[in-house]
């Protein structure tokens, strides 16, 4: 009967979420087709927070989160007991998988806007969204002085179309000229997140020409600026700049000392130890694969606001 299978279907999910909340899983029963990445476990998610607890940011931009339930959850006491951030944001995106950008703050966030419904033609003529997930951009008011993020995870590299993240890229600066026409060098602003190429890559380009942002992590030795590490059955391949804050020219002028890019949260893969040592610091309880807060390493950087 119908009841029964509410009954039932009830049950399932209440079981899901038990298990997703004790170790990390597909949330089938939210009924998505959602393809069977790896789940992120408890452990892994407290490591994610010590990350970030530890470096103790006002504003931290997020990718790959799956809802605003699942950040709600994130972003609480289990996790980062009086640290937890008092505004969150995050609009669901394109991607079917469910992961999204999203934003943690200690300030007020007084405006949002999402490019969800954005789109471009290809060049065969079909329209198709511009963001794979979103260029999410926000305001958010320290000490009554506005700062805008624009947030944001191009294409991966999976089933690769440089094409599309060239069109995100040019998009994204289009986005941040059309936010500050006048005063886009002078404007208080960071350009964030997983952009998925390296920055000598063309489908950047159109972004990375701007002459109105600068990559802080140029502040850094070349061979230091890696953010990502790219491992296959647990043994690592290469390491590369995937992760970037592009701060405009007023905000980069007011940045104190370097970018800090933390490694703490790295599994020990094997062939890490070239670039990463096995026996440099880890957040506690981050060691073999399975137990880091993620591949990609966050990106810190402190400005005088």
């Amino acid at each position: 009967t119908n009841q029964a299978y509410e009954s039932r279907a009830a049950k399932e999910r209440q079981a899901a979420l038990v298990t997703f909340e004790k170790e990390g899983s597909t949330l089938e029963w939210l009924a998505r087709d959602l393809q069977d990445f790896s789940a992120i476990t408890h452990t892994q998610r407290a490591a994610t927070a010590a990350v970030i607890a530890d470096n103790d940011p006002d504003i931290v931009a997020l990718v790959e989160v799956e809802s605003m339930e699942a950040l709600r959850k994130f972003n609480s006491s289990a996790f980062f007991k009086k640290k937890r951030f008092p505004y969150f944001m995050l609009i669901d995106g394109n991607d079917p998988r469910g992961i999204d950008v999203a934003l943690l703050s200690k300030h007020p966030v007084t405006h949002l806007r999402s490019y969800i419904t954005d789109t471009y033609k290809t060049p065969k003529g079909a329209t198709v969204e511009t963001f794979s997930r979103d260029c999410l951009v926000a305001r958010v008011e320290v000490d009554k002085k506005p700062i805008t993020l624009f947030i944001n995870h191009l294409k991966s590299q999976f089933q690769d179309n440089p094409g599309r993240r060239k069109q995100q890229a040019k998009r994204v600066a289009e986005i941040v000229e059309e936010t500050f026409p006048q005063n886009t060098s002078s404007a208080r602003f960071a350009v964030v997140g997983d952009f998925n190429q390296v920055p000598s890559d063309a489908s950047l380009t159109p972004l990375l020409s701007r002459q109105w942002h600068e990559d802080i992590l140029n502040r850094l030795p070349a061979q230091d600026r890696w953010t990502h590490v790219y491992a296959k059955n647990n043994v690592v391949k290469s390491v590369s700049q995937l992760d970037y804050i592009l701060l405009s020219k007023s905000l980069a002028a007011k940045m104190k000392g370097k970018p800090i890019i933390e490694r703490r949260g790295l599994a020990r893969y094997k062939g890490l130890d070239k670039f990463y040592p096995d026996t440099a610091p880890r957040i506690k309880n981050v060691d073999k694969p399975g137990s880091e807060a993620s591949d990609h390493c966050a990106v810190f950087v402190d400005v005088e606001v």
